[in-house]
């Protein structure tokens, strides 16, 4: 071989192996590149989104039955009375004719029934088209992940974060309670008989706690410790 023959051959045996990969027929082997790809295809991100919002939402199923449920018995009683007045047999509350007449003469009726009644009408109305429109939640949180759909029950964060105000409170935790609700915390700790409690030192801690959980919605935390203490706590 003669020199310059072997100065090609350690040239090109000293290429860098991602070099190699990219030749046509070589086969990658970096994995966190791979990985980011997957991460960011738009068809796993909405995959993801349809995953988390089935997670977190509820369907309006018990609203739907209860409304259906009284419109039937509306015309229920509605068909009942047609079918008694037909057979001319005594109405069960009112009959189709007087209820019509009752309708027709409303404007005869005193002024704060007809405005009650209608304030009654509006607020149901609004309700419904709230349920309708508004989507239900469940009492569970998404936690920020880019691989995978993580879901976690309030009762979990909850615990989580009862565990850490009474470390920092220097108390057990069952005298620690925790609720969460909505976007917000409720720290209620009773302190041990002779330990004091620093509340801001304790809000510190749950808040530092929240933050490194890395929910997707952002949580205040406010802590409360009873005025008496617990002895033996």
């Amino acid at each position: 071989m003669t020199e310059t023959e072997s100065r090609t051959a350690t040239t090109e045996s000293a290429r860098p192996v991602a070099a190699r990969a990219q030749q046509p027929g070589a086969h990658a082997t970096n994995a966190p590149d791979a990985a980011v790809g997957a991460d960011s295809d738009p068809r796993l991100s909405r995959l993801y989104s349809r995953l988390r919002r089935r997670e977190l939402h509820s369907p309006r199923s018990t609203a739907a039955i209860a409304t259906a449920l009284v419109v039937i018995l509306v015309l229920a009683y509605v068909g009942t009375e047609i079918v008694l007045r037909l057979f001319g047999q005594p109405a069960l509350l009112a009959a189709p004719s007087a209820l019509a007449a009752g309708t027709a003469d409303a404007a005869t009726y005193p002024s704060g029934l007809l405005l009650a009644g209608g304030l009654i009408i509006v607020v149901v109305g609004l309700a419904l088209l709230v349920v309708a429109v508004s989507p239900g939640r469940r009492a569970r949180r998404a936690l920020t992940s880019a691989r995978a759909v993580v879901i976690a029950d309030n009762e979990v964060v909850a615990s989580s974060i009862a565990r850490h105000a009474a470390r920092a409170a220097r108390t057990s935790p069952d005298n620690v309670t925790v609720s969460v609700s909505g976007r917000t915390a409720l720290v209620h700790i009773v302190p041990a008989s002779g330990v004091p409690v620093d509340t801001a030192a304790v809000r510190r801690a749950v808040e530092e706690h929240v933050g490194s959980l890395a929910l997707g919605t952002g949580i205040r935390c406010r802590v409360t410790v009873a005025e008496h203490g617990k002895v033996g706590a």
